[in-house]
């Protein structure tokens, strides 16, 4: 099983413009059986969840899956 997962945390700080967000996304895939997912989410300044989303890719290669999660 090979699959591409991060773990990061969530950068808040006080300074930021409250009409920023912060965009995170990630692919993931387990070769072995051909599946591969994407995901993100959307947090406002605060760090407060705005939208999230998660999308079924099939068979893809690590790339493919981390672009289709900037697309989505």
């Amino acid at each position: 099983m090979t699959s591409s997962h991060k773990t990061q945390s969530f950068p808040h700080n006080s300074s930021i413009d409250s009409s920023w967000v912060c965009l995170r996304t990630d692919g993931s895939i387990k070769i072995d059986e051909g599946f591969a997912a994407t995901g993100g989410f959307v947090r406002d300044h605060n760090g407060r969840w705005i939208v999230g989303f998660s999308k079924y890719l099939g068979n893809c290669t690590v790339i493919e899956a981390e672009l289709w999660g900037v697309l989505e």
